[in-house]
């Protein structure tokens, strides 16, 4: 959607990129303000949908496909059968931290200052920060943040609406349900 743009990892130049071109190992793919982007890398089955500035760089070594996540916001999600699902997987970097996906559905984050935040949506995904390895799954999240990786508890567990599902609301009825798992004390929502 809008104008998506790649250049080679050691090149200045971006230049624009048409709906279903083929991209390759070595290029930095970039959205802009105003734009999104669906990748879908078809050994693994694997879809990437790239939010308003964002930016990632396909790495491709012995057949196997890196993607090093460099800003911005991203949705990983298998896309296929489950028969076609246990091809290849797809294994996300950002920094010096590497996160395993194995059939998982994974929201990540970067800030300005460099905080990744990690939040699983189905399955699992290990992280990996030198011997450092913590496995999150759709109750945690992890957050990198100055070199440091931690795992966190998510204390709101929403069971309706379901994640990347569409919601419809019209200027008539602009209310939107939103269900949770009960909360532990000490927590109040507004």
């Amino acid at each position: 959607i809008n104008q998506i743009q790649r250049k080679q990892v050691r090149r200045v130049i971006w230049e624009n990129i048409s709906i279903d071109e083929n991209l390759y190992g070595g290029e930095v793919i970039r959205t802009t303000n105003n734009s999104e982007a669906t990748i879908v890398f078809l050994k693994s089955n694997t879809a990437v949908e790239l939010e308003p500035e964002s930016m990632i760089a396909i790495e491709e070594n012995n057949n196997n496909v890196t993607l090093n996540f460099l800003k911005g916001n991203l949705f990983v999600k298998k896309v296929g059968s489950e028969n076609e699902t246990n091809q290849k997987s797809i294994t996300l970097k950002t920094g010096n931290n590497q996160i395993s996906l194995k059939n998982a559905e994974v929201n990540l984050s970067k800030g300005k200052k460099g905080k990744v935040k990690i939040d699983v949506i189905s399955g699992t995904a290990k992280v990996q920060q030198g011997k450092q390895k913590i496995q999150l799954d759709k109750d945690t999240s992890g957050e990198i943040s100055e070199g440091k990786l931690k795992e966190k508890r998510n204390p709101l567990v929403i069971t309706f609406p379901e994640p990347n599902n569409s919601i419809y609301i019209t200027k008539e009825n602009r209310n939107m349900v939103v269900r949770w798992e009960k909360l532990p004390p000490g927590y109040d929502v507004y």
